[in-house]
């Protein structure tokens, strides 16, 4: 148990007191003071003493006044739109604006402002999560088109609609409302600034020239089969997570999103089904892409083996197609350039060959080809596979585990659920 220096146990219980027991203000004060000196701690208590007991919004806000202006800006961004999103998916689109994400989320851990999971997703108490909320209303209470994020769809809807947006608005969530209508270049002229948009259903109309020229982040669900849009450019984009009936390989959309070369997250959840994933060649700096959808059957384009910094692939299938005409291809041309990746998830497709270039993909620590239900045997270049810790096949016909795998120095997990395989040999 941790215990404050004997010199400051007077001043810890006056601390203690002023909180008024609160546990959670506890922690936050209480890791905010950790190593500091003992001026720091009078001067906290001092603002606390200012601070009626009951008022546990200014005994939090404390801690967030000690941060600095990147900081703060990421503890309102996780407050009011990522609580439960990807660590790493969010350091792209901070570092595109210049921050420091992961010195940042380390400090914000540690004074215990935010949680990180064992999966990296980011994790807020409640009660934070509405500190940082009634910062933002309070950039303005009486003008929403004025405050910084608009997390609310109902608040967010009405302020575009009534073009009553402004260059404070950085982020918006669109989500949740009548389908029908649809959002203009008029409207969104008048939020400059916009890195951070999450749309559902609406289609964008008119000419976009110029506009959404910071977005980073663009989340967009039951997207449109047309755009009525011109001149639609997302050029500083890190981030694009599409999903609905609508994205096929023919979706209009992907001349407009898939530009930037600052793209480094693409998620795909095609409900209909990709029969051939789209052009990704100037895109040229992703580090991960997934790709779910409702079919098995999908044809991989050239343009992904040029993605040499790609570090985590991952095609999910949720379907149950039966034919058997049809392969994963060209796996073989893209594993042959894929030389940077970590994870590599097939699940569920028609992969008839793991090709033998794979021995090539040295920086490999993840390997799943569960349910690929036509994958029959491995080839013995996985042996080359020095970094590969994990490894799993489940529901494969796999019968044998080529000799080779023995060679595998670093892996800690096999996974052969609902194999044929019946024996496994150790070869050394």
């Amino acid at each position: 148990m941790d215990l404050p220096p004997h010199d400051f146990v007077d001043i810890s219980r006056q601390i203690m007191t002023k909180t008024g027991g609160l546990p959670l203000a506890l922690e936050v004060i209480g890791t905010s003071l950790y190593g500091k000196s003992k001026k720091f701690w009078k001067d906290t208590l001092q603002k606390l003493e200012l601070v009626p007991n009951q008022e546990v919004f200014n005994k939090l806000k404390i801690s967030y006044d000690m941060l600095e202006p990147h900081q703060r800006e990421i503890f309102l961004d996780i407050a009011c739109f990522f609580i439960g999103e990807d660590r790493l998916d969010l350091c792209y689109i901070w570092k595109a604006s210049n921050y420091f994400p992961m010195r940042e989320l380390l400090v914000l851990t540690r004074m215990s402002l935010i949680k990180i999971t064992k999966y990296d997703g980011l994790r807020m108490h409640d009660q934070l999560r509405d500190l940082g909320r009634e910062i933002v209303q309070r950039e303005d209470i009486n003008f929403p088109g004025k405050c910084s994020r608009l997390w609310e769809p109902k608040i967010a809807f009405d302020v575009v609609q009534m073009k009553e947006g402004t260059d404070k608005v950085i982020a918006l969530r669109l989500t949740r409302l009548c389908k029908n209508t649809s959002f203009t270049s008029e409207e969104f002229s008048k939020l400059p600034n916009l890195r951070y948009l999450e749309l559902e259903c609406k289609n964008l109309v008119g000419d976009f020239k110029n506009l959404l020229s910071k977005l980073t982040w663009l989340s967009w669900s039951n997207c449109p089969s047309e755009l009525n849009t011109t001149n639609l450019c997302l050029e500083k984009l890190a981030v694009l997570k599409l999903s609905g009936i609508n994205i096929t390989e023919d979706w209009v959309g992907w001349g407009s999103c898939l530009m930037s070369e600052n793209l480094k997250v693409i998620e795909i959840n095609s409900k209909s089904g990709l029969k051939r994933t789209p052009d990704f060649s100037k895109c040229l700096n992703l580090k991960r892409l997934v790709i779910r959808q409702s079919t098995n059957l999908l044809v991989l384009d050239g343009s992904l083996s040029k993605l040499e910094h790609l570090k985590h692939l991952e095609i999910i299938s949720n379907g149950f197609s039966k034919r058997d005409d049809c392969d994963l291809c060209p796996v073989s041309f893209v594993f042959g350039s894929l030389k940077s990746l970590s994870n590599l998830q097939i699940r569920g497709m028609h992969l008839r060959e793991l090709h033998h270039s794979i021995g090539g993909m040295t920086h490999l620590k993840y390997l799943s080809l569960d349910d690929c239900s036509l994958l029959r045997t491995l080839p013995d270049s996985i042996e080359n596979l020095k970094m590969l810790r994990r490894m799993s096949f489940k529901g494969t016909p796999i019968k044998k585990l080529p000799n080779t795998i023995g060679k595998l120095g670093s892996l800690l997990e096999l996974w052969l659920d609902r194999t044929k395989i019946k024996k496994i040999t150790c070869f050394y």
